[in-house]
């Protein structure tokens, strides 16, 4: 009697267990889905904090990667061109953010002393606003505008692959992929050619671009690397 007791509650855990993962993985088409893409999308457009990383086939050594943080009304903010050779990687920074002047420890620092300051490579450091710093060349292409504007896309200019899922959940993660009809958009040149774009969002945010050559990969995190400033 307990065996087959014991049998009973096995094959009860093992439907529900099967029934929690029907409903976790599934697939999906635009009309079913479109709505959690676009969410997705301006998920990751309204952000204060963000983490990108930028990279493409043709330079493979080379990773870009912008790191920018808010907290309590303080900016810190690393651009990095990570160029990685064969015996050692070399990086080139820029800081952006509120600073200190050497000699002022963070525990004893003052509202007053916290300037926002830009450290451009070797140069030294300069005042600079928000839009100075967004505005920089290095750092006007890797802003979240950049990448998902042209992913704001509406339903119509959405198009389908014949035998690719427009969705594919697994659990937080949802995969979506699609060409877009819109000749002259961002990204129309990744559509056609047995190529499209893959976009992934984890927990309804935007978390990685690429296409399905392989051809650019962007990867979209919300909280970087603890950023140390220089000081002035």
């Amino acid at each position: 009697m307990r065996k087959a007791m014991k049998t009973l509650f096995v094959a009860a855990v093992l439907v529900a267990l099967t029934a929690v993962l029907a409903a976790c993985n599934a697939t999906g088409g635009k009309a079913e889905y479109y709505a959690d893409y676009s969410a997705a999308i301006a998920a990751g457009l309204d952000t204060e904090n963000f983490y990108i990383k930028y990279s493409e086939a043709s330079a493979p050594d080379v990773t870009y990667k912008l790191n920018y943080y808010v907290e309590d009304g303080l900016i810190r903010a690393q651009y990095d061109r990570e160029t990685r050779g064969t015996v050692s990687t070399a990086h080139e920074y820029i800081y952006f953010g509120h600073a200190l002047p050497a000699g002022i420890k963070e525990s004893e620092a003052a509202d007053a002393d916290r300037v926002l300051k830009i450290f451009r490579y070797d140069l030294p450091a300069e005042d600079a606003s928000v839009n100075d710093f967004f505005e920089t060349e290095e750092i006007s292409g890797l802003l979240p505008e950049k990448f998902l504007s042209g992913l704001d896309l509406a339903e119509e200019n959405i198009v389908e692959i014949p035998g690719v899922p427009f969705a594919s959940v697994r659990g937080e993660v949802t995969t979506f992929s699609f060409a877009v009809s819109n000749a002259s958009g961002a990204y129309s040149e990744y559509t056609g050619e047995d190529n499209y774009l893959i976009v992934r969002s984890i927990q309804g945010r935007v978390n990685k671009i690429t296409d399905s050559r392989g051809t650019f990969t962007i990867y979209f995190d919300y909280a970087g690397p603890n950023i140390s400033m220089p000081a002035f």
